[in-house]
């Protein structure tokens, strides 16, 4: 039973801590489901390491794409300007994915899988 208990909290963990990343429409259900599955299979400490490299690979990803598509500056004023908007009327709205005619998105899957890679390599 205290196994089943705590596969549940390593469950429910990442749709707690990301739900305000998927409100805003940044990440998907998906991600946090596959986060959820690595977490009721491995430990908290494997989960935990993978969240954040996985984080830091999608950021090294995103701006790679966004130099590579030359809209880096228009993507941290627009960035700006929502987190503005968002604490001034005290919503959260949904974050705009494309500008310029350019989608704004990555596969953060891959940075997920390239996330628990590196989480197993510093756990063991």
């Amino acid at each position: 039973m205290m196994g089943l208990f705590w596969s549940g909290v390593r469950i429910f963990f990442p749709v707690i801590i990301l739900f305000l990343l998927f409100l805003m429409h940044a990440l998907g259900a998906g991600d946090i489901k596959l986060f959820s599955m690595i977490g009721s299979i491995w430990n908290l400490k494997v989960l935990c390491y993978c969240m954040i490299f996985s984080f830091l690979t999608g950021a090294v990803f995103s701006l790679l794409k966004l130099l590579n598509q030359k809209n880096l500056i228009s993507r941290i004023l627009y960035f700006c300007r929502y987190i503005k908007t968002s604490l001034e009327t005290r919503c959260i709205g949904v974050y705009e994915r494309q500008s310029d005619g350019k989608q704004n998105t990555i596969c953060f899957t891959i940075a997920i899988l390239v996330g628990f890679c590196i989480a197993m390599e510093v756990v063991n």
